[in-house]
């Protein structure tokens, strides 16, 4: 599912940009809440086969999924704060306003304010929870507000990887999973059912706008909980199942082209069908992509991608570099990504499984 996961990731991309040659693609918030499935499948097939046994302690896992969320993200940290020094006009904030907020009402924050700002830029943990609280500049305090919008400045302004709160979101999950996905699958798809119906109750009493819309845990789970119930299909039935190969050719590049194309499907409840036709292909997808070696290294960019798109973006807006931009961020994100998989990510990965192996015996 690698070149899936990577047009998601282009999707964010262009979400905080521009079209790339007109094309919109998926968009954000629909691309997250596919990401959040992808990550139910893959969760749902690791907790159910490499973390059993003497490999299935809690610390391990969490560890583990640590081990691979944290490096990059303190890396992408730490290039945010190094660009933004060396290039003058450097905005981290300039996807949202013309305002940098650490800088201009910093010194405007209570100890308690300060104390979340630096543990979710540094632990990504509360980077969802600055969604539901505003900034009183009086007091310095943050309150929880029901729109985040009606604060000035955004709380989420003051997370210099603003993106993350997209992957709090996956470390809740994780820190849950290991109680939820190992369950029969008429527990997790109850527990899916009433995710869903909190989220179709809270958007009938008025919570169905940004951030309620795709930030909100609880509302969230069901499409992690869809994916790791895609993987039960795979496990069961579909692995077992020879499928030509021309079909699963086919079911690729379809899956692609309407990820490319999903801003021009223009009908009732397309984004919802589009998550179906995602939810129904995973099983298949995963069936015939598995062993595709390039597939898989796709896949790979897609979280470099996500964490160090708005530093390209904003770069190239500090050097003033209009010309092609959507290519040129295209080019320069890979380029980033791919140097942070072959120096960080692969040495942390041989650690990870080495510490499998260990366990094992």
């Amino acid at each position: 599912m690698g070149l899936l996961r990577f047009l998601l990731a282009v999707s964010v991309i262009i979400a905080h940009s521009q079209p790339f040659h007109g094309l919109e693609f998926v968009g954000g918030p629909l691309a997250v809440e596919a990401f959040f499935m992808i990550s139910g499948f893959y969760i749902g097939m690791i907790l159910r086969q490499k973390y059993v046994g003497a490999n299935g302690s809690y610390w391990l896992f969490i560890s583990n999924r640590f081990l691979r969320i944290f490096p990059l993200y303190w890396l992408a940290l730490i290039l945010t704060i190094v660009v933004s020094l060396i290039i003058p006009n450097y905005n981290i904030h300039a996807f949202i306003d013309n305002t940098s907020t650490l800088t201009g009402y910093g010194d405007k924050l209570s100890f308690t304010s300060w104390l979340i700002v630096i543990i979710g830029n540094v632990l990504i943990f509360f980077q969802d929870l600055v969604m539901y609280l505003g900034v009183n500049l009086n007091t310095g305090n943050f309150y929880f507000t029901r729109d985040f919008h009606e604060s000035k400045p955004f709380v989420l302004q003051f997370m210099l990887v603003q993106q993350a709160w997209s992957v709090a979101l996956e470390l809740m999950f994780y820190l849950v999973a290991p109680f939820i996905v190992r369950r029969k699958p008429w527990v997790i798809a109850t527990i899916m059912i009433i995710s869903f119906g909190l989220k179709f109750y809270g958007n009938s009493i008025g919570f169905g706008n940004d951030p309620w819309s795709y930030r909100f845990f609880p509302f969230e789970l069901g499409y992690f909980l869809a994916g790791t119930l895609a993987f039960l299909v795979y496990n069961k039935y579909v692995k077992k199942t020879i499928i030509p190969k021309f079909i699963g050719l086919g079911l690729y590049l379809f899956v692609g082209c309407i990820t490319i194309f999903a801003s021009k499907l223009q009908f009732r409840h397309a984004d919802l069908i589009y998550l179906l036709v995602i939810f129904v292909s995973m099983p298949y997808l995963f069936n015939y992509t598995k062993s595709f070696k390039r597939d898989k290294f796709i896949g790979e960019l897609s979280y470099p991608i996500y964490l160090t798109h708005l530093i390209v973006i904003n770069a190239l807006a500090g050097l003033s570099i209009f010309w092609h931009r959507d290519l040129l961020t295209l080019f320069f994100t890979i380029a980033l990504s791919s140097m942070m998989i072959k120096f960080i990510s692969n040495a942390i990965e041989h650690r990870r499984q080495k510490r499998l192996i260990t366990a094992d015996n």
